[in-house]
């Protein structure tokens, strides 16, 4: 069985670090979609910046849930 994918806008902060921290340890593959190159252990980013309309479509393949906690 393979991981399981779950995308993070907004994975850097408060709320969104401590819910990585404990999606990884589940097991779970976490990406963050970050504006900036913002950088955590064990966490695949990729560039997203909603308000432009841009996400790397990368960033959601495979992915079971995309969590949305940007401010």
């Amino acid at each position: 069985m393979s991981m399981k994918k779950v995308v993070i806008a907004g994975g850097s902060g408060l709320l969104g670090s401590r819910l990585t921290e404990v999606l990884l340890e589940k097991d779970y593959h976490v990406a963050w979609l970050s504006r900036k190159a913002d950088r955590a252990p064990n966490v695949e980013v990729f560039e997203g910046n909603v308000r432009e309309g841009h996400i790397d479509p990368k960033a959601l393949e495979g992915a079971q849930a995309v969590l949305n906690l940007a401010g």
